[in-house]
């Protein structure tokens, strides 16, 4: 199977390029053909394949799915060609303006030159160079045949296509490629020092090489953008871009030195290079091998109870500085020259930013209109209810979500089409404050949500504030836009943005205005500053890890408004003890297992006379363990920010244990100085592990709020959890590596597990104590994901939201039985009352948009409720309405109304991707009998920069079928407002956790 292997690599590129050749330079087609064909005769592929293979395909006939020692070649020839074909016919575009620099097959050269890459070419002002990876497809199409046809929604293969490894997004800072290549080669020693290397580090750092070579010998004329590419036939592309705005003329003395760094880590290898065809056929060296890495892991182990014996301490600044810090900047800012103006204030939690704004203001003289956003709706109606009840003469306005009203449906001839336009929030609270004005209050506070700026058809809801530029607040009144906690959501950039805009309209028109922006999320003014930068040029910045220099303090100007930038760290605490804790050798399916270690752990540290809290990104794990407490007599309550119960809860009550998701990390107050705060525990999990870290340092700043325990030290338990094995990964890599000893590679697997997870611990370590206190270096900032926010009515989107309010109250009441019967019931019925489909597939490929290896297209999706379903969910709704109210009555509302408005058969103008091998599925493979199918699992995220699949995570399966009259392709449906082809077409690298370690430490 290695031989063959080999085989279909060369096949899939020669049929990639052959397809790319007939779009894009059809005359040499010819020649490259018979260079090809005669390059797999001396490879030792089969004559009558290769005769087969030069037929037209479309003589060729359904291929069919059965898999026999006879056929496999012929399949897999052909499928691998087939793939190969169409990926390259669709990556060429539409064939213009592209300028072939090379795509002959091999190598030109011993020396690492631009002419020794797969394929470069120039379309329009984009300089291209790709580079293919070829493994793992034969093992990946076995999976497929074996297990597409599965009853088993686990067993089923995934989409999308991810390769092995455990990389960890990070930005070097810099789109433009020549800042970039000098950032690079900052990190010459610590990539030169690396052991190991994963294979798209090295396959990285030679395109890197090929770009300056290319670069250096031919200038940049006629270029802005250049896209590299680590190309695979199945799996999703390693592919960056990269601005060439700065110029190339610098890159020449660099060419000798990105040259030394690929030279190294060629010579290096991965991790699992060493399991070869050798590993068998040499006598001993599965035994020594073993041996070796045997050894190595126990190492590791030793190391891992090294840490859990030995508890950090870290001294923290006084919370009470920052306090302090606050306060000054505030008032220097409010009584400082300047109509239209913004600050930024990057203090840590509970360093008073909102509460010392509010006193400010409501204490000023004059007229003054405030609109405060945040993120939760926890801290809306926290910060709501402080004004209301500060004794002030003020008018509130706070507007909610509004019910579906009047016909909101068409019926098209295949279904029914929405027809909503609702007045949306933005816009109601400027006309109420429009009506105050009229009545004359002199301070006028306006509440929502920053989610509330979105895109719709025909403006930005920001824009309604506008008509206050077109009225007398103008000239009577200062106007404050306070955005808290404005990275907490996914469009926290662009609300800033807009908001700039809204004070450069201010300025001109000679109004006053003033912009506040609060987070407290680590970020140094240097790091906002670059990014408002990236998203503006942009439109998007990734989940990332972000190393960045660290400065208090920066005045700097959006285009004509004075923007001041300020960051004081501290921690309410005398100081922080960090204890680790690794969980080892539960299995994959050993959830009951895990659930009592991770228990016992909790329970064995608590102080009952004060609290714990305990953080897990994952419910279902949150309600085992609230069981598990249970029974051991440890009161516990599972808290979330969508419920107003929960800060009374953790207010006045005494239970032993608070428990939370991603949820509560912003916008709930832990104050309960009866039964304070003291020990934080933190299950670190590293699946979206830039996301999770940006939570988990807001989480540990919920245990704070009285003076006394701010005088004693707290203590937070990293948990890490390692599993003995996971098949589905160990699977892959057997894949990747074609070596089948699967319990060789788990061993392997368990040896990398261990190393990174001692990484990671101490990554995590790091940015805490950056967290805690005013860093004197560069730090490494974890980014949550920043894009432009659409609203466009889609029934899954508003399904999501729905079962994780409802998965949610079940947690919460999971001691009434009756209650938590219901509404597990209840989201069974909707779950299952749910389908969708599409038919809307263009017949002709040519004109569509490809990011290998998906095409991306924007039809019609079928979506629908089946009406029997709608009755007893209805009925199950009933019984538990009032206890749901009780948690959240607008999410209960939107409930009714989805029950209520959704209609047997909709239909949504969206965008979806169908992969290319779903298309050579359903066309070439697949009978027309209809008994033959292969289905999908969906999960996960699409592109290395998580683009959203709806219901991924609700078990949607998708499927190939090939039935006279009608043909089915497996698709992946995205999530309308995510910017999908920037993460598609590439923006950003991913590395393994080695090389953020050798950064965090450099930096």
């Amino acid at each position: 199977m290695k031989d063959l292997t080999i085989l279909e690599g060369f096949v899939f590129e020669g049929a990639f390029k052959i397809g790319f050749l007939q779009r894009v330079a059809p005359d040499y087609l010819k020649g490259f053909k018979r260079i090809f064909f005669d390059l797999l005769k001396t490879e030792g592929l089969k004559e009558e394949l290769i005769e087969e293979l030069q037929k037209p395909i479309e003589e060729w006939g359904n291929i069919g799915t059965t898999i026999t020692p006879e056929n496999a070649e012929r399949v897999y020839t052909l499928i691998t060609y087939l793939l190969g074909y169409h990926g390259g016919f669709l990556y060429a575009g539409d064939g213009k303006n592209i300028k072939l620099e090379k795509f002959e097959m091999g190598e030109e050269s011993s020396d690492i030159v631009w002419r020794n890459a797969d394929l470069v070419y120039i379309k329009g002002e984009t300089l291209y160079i790709v580079d293919f990876k070829l493994s793992g497809l034969i093992s990946w199409l076995k999976e497929v045949f074996d297990r597409g046809r599965s009853e088993e929604l686990r067993d089923l293969p995934r989409l999308p296509v991810a390769n092995p490894g455990v990389p960890v997004n990070i930005s070097l800072g810099e789109l433009d490629f020549s800042k970039f290549v000098k950032n690079f080669l900052s990190l010459k020693h610590t990539l030169m020092d690396l052991k190991e290397v994963f294979v798209e580090i090295k396959g990285f750092s030679q395109l890197i090489c090929y770009a300056v070579d290319y670069l250096t010998e031919k200038g940049d004329k006629g270029l802005r953008e250049l896209c590299l590419e680590l190309l695979y036939p199945s799996a999703e592309s390693y592919r960056i871009r990269f601005m060439l705005s700065g110029g190339v003329s610098g890159l020449s003395k660099y060419r000798e030195e990105v040259k030394e760094i690929y030279r190294s880590l060629r010579s290096k290898e991965w991790a699992y290079d060493e399991l070869d065809e050798t590993v068998e056929k040499r006598v001993g060296k599965r035994e020594r091998l073993e041996r070796k890495i045997k050894e190595e892991i126990q190492v590791y182990l030793e190391e891992i109870k090294r840490r859990e014996e030995a508890p950090i301490f870290v001294n923290t600044n006084p919370i009470q500085e920052a306090r302090k810090d606050v306060r000054e900047k505030l008032e220097n800012f409010l009584s400082s020259q300047g109509n239209c103006k913004a600050i930024a204030l990057l203090h840590s939690a509970g360093s008073g930013k909102t509460s010392t704004l509010r006193n400010l203001i409501l204490n000023s003289e004059g007229n003054h209109i405030v609109l405060y956003m945040a993120t939760r709706i926890s801290l809306v109606e926290k910060e709501r209810y402080s004004v209301e009840k500060s004794g002030k003469p003020v008018k509130v306005i706070y507007e909610r979500r509004k019910p579906y009203e009047g016909n909101l449906l068409k019926h098209t001839g295949e279904g029914f089409e929405h027809t909503e336009n609702k007045e949306g929030i933005i816009k109601r609270i400027v006309d109420k404050v429009l009506d105050a004005i009229r009545e004359k209050h002199s301070q006028i506070w306006g509440f929502a949500t920053i989610q509330a700026i979105v895109d719709m058809p025909t403006k930005n809801t920001a824009e309604h504030l506008d008509k206050l530029l077109r009225s007398n607040a103008l000239e009577n009144y200062h106007i404050h836009i306070v955005l808290d906690e404005f990275f907490g959501y996914r469009n926290g950039l662009d609300a800033v943005h807009r908001m700039f805009e809204f004070l450069l309209k201010a300025k001109r028109m000679g109004g006053k205005a003033y912009l506040y922006l609060f987070d407290a999320n680590g970020y140094s003014p240097e790091l906002l500053e670059r990014l408002m930068y990236e998203f503006r040029s942009y439109g998007v910045v990734p989940d990332s890890l972000i190393l960045c220099g660290y400065k208090p303090a920066l005045q700097t100007q959006y285009e004509e408004i004075p923007f001041e930038i300020y960051a004081k760290h501290g921690y309410p605490a005398k100081g922080l003890y960090i204890y680790r804790k690794f969980i080892l050798d539960v299995g994959h399916k050993e959830q009951d297992r895990l659930i009592e270690l991770i228990g016992d752990y909790v329970i064995q540290n608590l102080q009952r006379e004060s609290t714990a809290f305990l953080y897990v990104q994952d419910k279902e794990m949150i309600t085992k363990l609230s069981e598990y407490f249970n029974t051991r007599g440890v009161s516990n309550l599972y808290i979330t920010a969508s419920s107003r119960k929960s800060q009374r809860d953790i207010n006045e009550g005494r239970q032993d244990i608070i428990m939370g998701t991603s949820a509560v990390s912003r916008g709930l107050d832990f104050s309960r100085p009866h039964k304070p705060v003291e020990k934080i525990f933190v299950v670190i999990t590293d699946w979206g592990i830039e996301q999770n870290l940006v939570e988990v340092i807001q989480a540990i700043s919920r245990a704070r709020g009285d003076e006394v325990t701010e005088q004693k030290p707290k203590h937070i338990h990293l948990i890490h959890v390692i599993q003995k094995e996971n098949p589905y990964v160990v699977e892959k890599i057997t894949q990747l590596v074609e070596y089948q000893d699967k319990e060789l590679v788990s061993l392997f697997y368990r040896r990398e597990q261990l190393k990174q997870k001692l990484l990671l611990d101490l990554v995590v370590q790091r940015i805490i104590e950056d967290f805690l206190r005013t860093p004197n270096r560069s730090v490494i900032v974890p980014i949550p994901a920043q894009h432009i926010t659409i609203y466009k009515m889609h029934r899954f989107s508003e399904l999501e939201n729905i079962i994780k309010f409802l998965e949610d109250v079940y947690m919460m009441e999971s001691k009434n039985q009756e209650v938590s019967m219901y509404i597990r019931l209840l989201v069974k019925e909707i779950l299952s009352g749910m389908f969708m489909y599409t038919n809307d597939v263009p017949k002709n490929l040519e004109k569509v948009e490809y990011y290998h290896p998906y095409i991306l297209i924007r039809g019609k999706l079928h979506m629908g409720f089946d009406n029997q379903r709608r009755k007893s969910a209805k009925d199950y709704l009933e019984k538990v309405k009032a206890k749901l109210m009780e948690h959240n009555e607008d999410k209960t509302r939107e409930i009714e109304e989805f029950l209520n408005v959704i209609a047997p058969k909709e239909v949504y103008e969206t965008i979806f991707l169908i992969p290319v091998y779903s298309w050579v599925f359903t066309k070439y493979v697949l009978g027309e009998q209809g008994d033959e199918y292969l289905r999908f699992n969906i999960s996960g995220r699409v592109g290395r920069g998580g683009a959203v699949v709806l219901g991924a995570n609700m078990e949607i399966t998708t499927s190939c079928k090939n039935i006279i009259g009608r043909k089915e392709y497996a698709v992946i449906p995205l999530g309308e407002d995510y910017p999908y082809r920037e993460v598609l077409s590439g923006r950003f690298a991913k590395f393994p956790i080695e090389f953020i370690y050798k950064l965090l430490v450099e930096g």
